[in-house]
């Protein structure tokens, strides 16, 4: 009884580990994509899955690198000496990032 008990309790072990890794999988990717400004397709972020991507607007591309902690993006564009962080949250198709000021601008994914 105790060794069934014991691979009982070591397989629902196993099943909540492989959730656990699913679900920040899907968190760590979760910005990675084309992100288009609310009232405009002519203005969007693309965020590469290897760490680089670009503001696209009016025509023009500012190209950056970035890290991704789940609730904060650290954007260092091209030719800027300081990087810029920006909170955001992702809901459905909508990710949300909020500037130093408090601004929250909206942007959805494509």
């Amino acid at each position: 009884m105790k060794k069934v008990f014991s691979l009982t309790l070591a397989v629902l072990c196993i099943i909540t580990m492989i959730g656990a890794f699913t679900a920040c999988s899907d968190d760590a990717a979760g910005i990675v994509g084309k992100w288009a400004y609310e009232s405009s397709d002519d203005m969007y972020y693309t965020f590469n899955e290897d760490g680089t991507g670009a503001y696209s607007f009016m025509g023009g591309d500012m190209k950056f690198t970035y890290t991704d902690d789940g609730s904060a993006v650290t954007i260092q564009y091209e030719n800027s000496s300081a990087p810029n962080v920006f909170k955001y949250t992702i809901e459905d198709k909508t990710l949300k990032i909020e500037d130093s000021f408090g601004s929250i601008t909206t942007y959805i994914k494509k």
